[in-house]
């Protein structure tokens, strides 16, 4: 089965929905709910400014980078061999799960790394900084909850009610010590994170939601 992405034509700005909206309801659909809908699609896009030291070559970035968020649910037939059969024999597998694919800014995957990132996200607070994958891997996340805060968000009225946490730990990756001091800005309904500053090695990164969009996949056989 081919599945194809179908995008409206881009808004003008004055026509943009409220980033909250189309947030809420794709996270809704595809989190939040008892059966995830396979073909809503969540694109959320985040300013990124700041500082990155790539192989020891400092690059300034002003930057927008985006996260696609989606559900998948796959069928498959798997050949199988079991013993004193003859012929050929399949078992059905299915395939599930919340994934997520960063595209553009292509020099932020070593930051990613650094940050705990992994393609498949079952709870989607963890987007930015993945500490319970950072947990699986023996590092030791020192937490800090620093209280309410509000964030102001493009195309949003009213400035967003958030959670404020900092995450402080030391990590190996390649062969390469990284320590790193984030701070993360959770908005307080679903705790999805809006803002994240991101200290690695004394270089910062600030990442901002700028806007959500929600599209929906059509489906074809062929």
């Amino acid at each position: 089965m081919i599945y194809l992405v179908t995008h409206a034509s881009r808004e003008t700005p004055h026509q943009l929905k409220p980033a909250t909206e189309n947030l809420y309801k794709a996270l809704e659909e595809i989190y939040f709910t008892n059966k995830p809908n396979p073909n809503a699609t969540l694109d959320v896009f985040y300013g990124v400014r700041g500082n990155v030291n790539l192989n020891g070559t400092v690059f300034g970035v002003k930057d927008i980078m985006q996260f696609r968020i989606f559900f998948y649910n796959r069928t498959l037939k798997v050949p199988t061999n079991e013993s004193g059969t003859s012929g050929n024999k399949t078992k059905i597998v299915v395939l599930s799960g919340h994934g997520v694919i960063p595209l553009g800014a292509y020099y932020i995957q070593p930051v990613l790394d650094v940050l705990g990132f992994t393609s498949k996200v079952e709870n989607i607070s963890m987007l930015l900084v993945n500490v319970e994958n950072l947990k699986n891997h023996n590092v030791s996340v020192e937490t800090k909850y620093l209280g309410h805060d509000k964030v102001t968000i493009p195309t949003v009225k009213e400035p967003l009610d958030t959670v404020k946490v900092q995450y402080t730990y030391t990590i190996k990756v390649h062969n390469k010590t990284y320590h790193v001091n984030a701070t993360v800005w959770y908005e307080t309904k679903y705790k999805f994170p809006v803002k994240a500053v991101i200290n690695i090695n004394g270089y910062t990164l600030t990442f901002k939601l700028e806007y959500a969009e929600l599209t929906y996949l059509s489906q074809r056989r062929i």
